[in-house]
């Protein structure tokens, strides 16, 4: 099992917040994790860096970030590398072979994304779906906590918003079999450490289509199915009959 996390723990300069880094390192059994919003002074980056991820290779853009809001990402090189070696070795570029990605987007993706406010889609939300669509990623399984940011924890009236997601394209899932992606607590962060598990002992096989087909003697069910197939959809064939398959966040909300 490979394990990769991404993390908007806002703030690394204090003990107790390195320290969760840590936890959830080793918890995990991590081979890479980023660490978002990180604000570390300069002067202290690499002696931070080195205690939270100990022997492990670092890298941040703290010399193309000004305003402090600094991502750092650190992974073991003896698993990483090898996954690199394995890409390379395959031919793929970028642009065609597996990839994935975990990140605070900073917008929902669907009204449903939101425990309250508007049932109206904003410019972000919009522009966040072409986005979405023009590079043919979508959800990867999921479990855990639904919403993935908390305005205010500590608060009754909190707003909670799905805006931490873990992506990948169709290559990704034919490459690695049965990824899935675990929503943790928020422990010291509004956000939740967004861990994505990738099994390494089973190999992809298609299943054929199933469903419960008792739900076709719902009255709705033909409006249901007429409204989803109708969206318009861009890219490959196969790529859209995933995404309608998949939409039911969409039609829900």
């Amino acid at each position: 099992m490979i394990s990769l996390a991404s993390w908007n723990i806002r703030g690394l300069n204090r003990t107790p917040k390195q320290e969760e880094i840590i936890d959830v390192v080793s918890r995990n059994r991590l081979c890479m994790c980023d660490v978002l919003e990180s604000h570390v002074n300069i002067k202290k980056l690499a002696d931070i860096c080195n205690k939270v991820f100990s022997n492990w290779r670092w890298t941040s853009n703290n010399s193309a970030c000004e305003s402090g809001n600094r991502i750092i990402l650190g992974w073991n090189p003896g698993i990483i590398d090898v996954m690199e070696g394995s890409l390379e070795g395959s031919g793929c570029s970028v642009k065609d072979g597996p990839w994935v990605m975990l990140d605070d987007f900073n917008a929902p993706l669907y009204v449903a994304d939101s425990s309250v406010g508007s049932s109206n889609i904003t410019i972000s939300m919009r522009e966040f779906k072409e986005c979405v669509d023009k590079l043919r990623m979508s959800d990867v399984n999921r479990m855990g906590m639904r919403f993935t940011w908390n305005q205010k924890p500590n608060a009754p009236d909190g707003l909670l918003r799905k805006i931490d997601r873990v992506m990948t394209n169709d290559s990704f899932i034919h490459k690695y079999a049965s990824p899935y992606a675990v929503f943790q607590p928020y422990r010291i962060s509004h956000h939740c450490p967004a861990v994505l598990k990738i099994p390494t002992n089973c190999k992809y096989r298609p299943r054929p289509f199933m469903f419960s087909n008792f739900i076709t003697f719902n009255d709705e069910f033909q409006a249901t199915m007429f409204q989803g197939w109708r969206q318009h959809m861009n890219g490959c064939s196969m790529f859209k009959v995933i995404k309608k398959t998949k939409n039911d966040e969409a039609l829900n909300a």
